[in-house]
């Protein structure tokens, strides 16, 4: 076989093997509550040049259950699930105004992780996509153990206390309000008596901010992932993530290479190595 069919061929295996789509509503939801999701991934710089456009993330809220979302990519997973012509006549309209801005501006924005929790029970499930593929894993529901202080602000009307707590590897501060007694907040923060409404930890890499709560025209908690993904496990999944963002070569580089292949992005300056920085928990083998 032509060595660049061969490639052209694993290639896609690599793209389209794994699991089946997973679309399982569990419950009515409740409220939604959104959120800005602020990440400094230039942690040594005094002042970030190119910093990373704040992401609207979406935290809809169950009975049991909860989702933390990024909006845009939501949006564009299920259109592209459920009106794939529309999808891609958005994306051609997309791809040629990024040819006259040289801005990229992918429809579904540039967060792409979801949190599903208590889904299964007892369970967070998360889902990403990076390096050409959707990675998901579950691991068991770990409470944060919280320190409750007298501090008091008001966000979005609501009367809110801080709270602090040391998870995942990084020190966090959250402002939640008793107002609203359902114990959830962004990300995998959780377990205080009442609604977290911004949070971020010590050094403010992660900083999450309510911007509105919404409670009327609600879609179904559950787990939503769209497309074809594979199964991996937490400390696996932020490794291969931490790999992804410090390396200087592409996946399809990396096949062509091992199989002798020759590509059009040999010639091309290989991208410069990031610099370093973490996700929301540290704690994991890198």
């Amino acid at each position: 076989m032509n060595k660049f069919i061969l490639f052209v061929v694993i290639l896609y295996t690599l793209v389209v093997k794994g699991y089946a789509q997973r679309i399982e509503p569990k419950e009515p939801a409740m409220f939604e509550v959104l959120f800005t999701k602020h990440v400094v991934k230039d942690t040594l710089a005094e002042v970030e040049e190119h910093p990373w456009p704040d992401a609207q993330m979406a935290l809809r809220v169950g009975r049991t259950s909860a989702m933390f979302y990024p909006v845009l990519r939501f949006f564009a997973d299920s259109l592209s699930y459920y009106n794939k012509d529309l999808y891609w006549q958005l994306d051609r309209a997309r791809f040629e105004e990024e040819l006259k801005t040289k801005i990229w501006k992918p429809i579904g924005g540039l967060e792409k992780e979801y949190v599903f929790k208590n889904m299964p029970d007892g369970k967070w499930t998360v889902l990403n996509y990076f390096d050409m593929e959707r990675r998901v894993y579950e691991e068991d529901i770990e409470t944060p153990v919280w320190e409750i202080t007298d501090s008091v602000k008001t966000i979005l009307d609501y009367e809110c206390q801080l709270a602090f707590t040391d998870f995942r590897g990084r020190r966090w501060s959250a402002w939640f309000t008793p107002e609203i007694p359902v114990s959830e907040g962004p990300w995998k923060l959780s377990g205080l008596p009442g609604l977290i409404l911004e949070a971020h930890d010590a050094k403010r890499h992660y900083v999450f901010t309510a911007t509105g709560i919404v409670k009327d025209n609600l879609g179904d908690v559950g787990i939503y992932i769209f497309r074809d993904y594979f199964k991996t496990t937490r400390d696996k999944y932020l490794n291969d993530r931490y790999k992804y963002i410090t390396a200087t070569t592409s996946m399809a580089d990396k096949i062509a290479a091992n199989y002798g292949v020759k590509t059009n992005t040999e010639n091309t300056p290989k991208k410069a190595k990031r610099t370093p920085y973490d996700f929301e928990e540290t704690n994991y083998p890198h």
